[in-house]
């Protein structure tokens, strides 16, 4: 009986989490895009990367442009992510927006050529006629949509306590539109550019005006006091 037993559950099927195998294989596939590029990148070389055979890559994705887009979701995920983990240890609104541009910023200077490429690529895929990209604005709009939330979270709460315009709300969306828009823009033209202009300064430039657009005005007597309590 014993030895039935066991050979029941040996028999037993494996529970593979279909959702996690797909997520191993974008990744494994974000690699091979930001090193081949799109066009060259084979459905081979993904299965090979992801250490699955083809027929199994397949199973999960119909075609190349099905891999490349949750590629892509899978980075923007990853800087997501980090984004939050980094805004975890400020308190400070404006410290956090800083916090998340830098993060751009840390994109748009590394000399790995693999992330430059990879972020040309997908703008290539929106821009080019036949790209992947170029008819799905509203995939577009949905990749950048944890973006979106995070940095409209953080202008809300820069409102909640007093360190923003309260009429700023009605426009926390779009503000968080402008700030993805301009710091893609910025990143776009440094890496077109080959790095000819400083980002960094670019992009402090922007956020110190946005910043004074949008902050509550600080009283010249409250300055004051602050810098006593500082100086105590």
């Amino acid at each position: 009986t014993n030895r039935s037993v066991k050979k029941e559950k040996n028999m037993s099927p494996l529970i593979i989490d279909k959702t996690e195998k797909q997520q191993r294989i974008a990744e494994a596939a974000l690699g091979v895009f930001s090193k081949q590029g799109y066009a060259v990148a084979s459905m081979r070389q993904i299965s090979e990367a992801a250490g699955v055979g083809k027929s199994t890559l397949y199973e999960y994705f119909e075609c190349k442009a099905d891999v490349f887009i949750s590629a892509i979701q899978a980075w923007i995920g990853q800087i997501g992510r980090r984004m939050a983990t980094l805004m975890e240890k400020r308190t400070d609104p404006i410290e956090k927006i800083y916090v998340a541009v830098e993060l751009a910023n840390d994109i748009g200077s590394t000399q790995d050529p693999t992330i430059n490429r990879l972020y040309i690529e997908v703008y290539e895929q929106m821009i080019v006629e036949t790209g992947v990209l170029h008819h799905r604005g509203d995939l577009v709009h949905e990749l950048t949509a944890g973006l979106r939330r995070i940095l409209t979270d953080v202008i809300l709460h820069g409102i909640s306590t007093g360190i923003f315009k309260a009429e700023v709300a009605r426009d926390a969306e779009r503000m968080a539109i402008n700030i993805i828009a301009c710091i893609d823009g910025l990143l776009l033209h440094n890496l077109l550019g080959n790095r000819r202009f400083d980002l960094k300064w670019q992009v402090d430039f922007y956020l110190k005006n946005l910043i004074e657009t949008i902050r509550v005005p600080v009283k010249a007597g409250t300055q004051a006091g602050l810098a006593k309590r500082k100086e105590a």
